[in-house]
């Protein structure tokens, strides 16, 4: 018993010699202490979630001819809806049975293609415009924000002519309308900064950029009465605004 208690006393002397000269085996450190948690990095504003109605862009918008899951006897009126309804549309009519019309007495109306009209994004809804007339007939929203923006796609044309670019508009209840213009960033360049600025020419505030930018807090607070975002070369987004003309 004697001989029992003395190896268990210098097992544990040997322990302790060990812990106090540093040493890292479980036994010393005890517990494991939680690594500290990782700083969060900022980068530009998160893009807002939309609902399935909703639109960010004119790509989000699509023009369709099946309205209906199954066939009928006359050719559909092309309609204008989000891919996302276009997607859920297309999920709720697998699973639909459809049966063989009867068209021998069946009188249809003339309907136009789908290609003759030209799907946008407005305010956050998708719209149906015509594709020849649209380009000579801007929004109001356009109008409001062509003088300000066309000076500055028109610099934009000679250095970045054919490099697709994004333009987000935005009319504010308690400010002039801001609007930031920049290329379309290829991935991993979330640390790129974006200036938002005003129809006066003034800076409103910085997006993105390893700080975030100050727009993360400067936007909550101002009530948006409209948006628009659209995608294309300096060259389209003039003809789109009409700078031009």
């Amino acid at each position: 018993m004697k001989s029992i208690r003395a190896r268990r006393t210098l097992l544990l002397c040997a322990v302790g010699l060990a812990c106090a000269i540093g040493a890292s085996s479980a036994a010393c450190r005890g517990a494991p202490e939680s690594a500290p948690a990782a700083k969060p990095r900022h980068g530009p504003i998160a893009k807002p979630h939309t609902a399935i109605d909703e639109c960010v862009s004119d790509g989000d918008c699509l023009i369709s001819v099946d309205r209906d899951c199954c066939n009928n006897c006359c050719a559909p009126e092309p309609y204008v809806s989000t891919a996302a309804q276009k997607r859920a549309h297309d999920n709720n009519c697998a699973s639909i049975r459809c049966m063989n019309p009867h068209c021998e007495n069946a009188h249809c109306p003339a309907v136009r293609a789908a290609s003759e009209f030209k799907a946008v994004c407005e305010n956050h809804q998708c719209r149906k415009v015509d594709a020849q007339s649209h380009a000579e007939e801007p929004s109001p929203l356009l109008a409001t924000f062509s003088p300000s923006v066309c000076p500055r796609l028109q610099r934009l044309l000679a250095q970045h002519q054919d490099s697709p670019m994004q333009l987000h508009l935005v009319t504010l209840e308690q400010h002039l309308p801001v609007f930031s213009l920049e290329p379309v960033h290829a991935p991993g360049s979330a640390d790129m900064t974006t200036d938002w600025v005003d129809t006066a020419g003034a800076r409103f505030c910085t997006d993105g950029g390893l700080s975030g930018g100050d727009c993360i807090g400067i936007f909550p607070k101002q009530k948006a009465l409209a948006r628009l975002s659209l995608k294309g070369t300096a060259a389209e987004l003039s003809a789109r605004l009409s700078c031009g003309g």
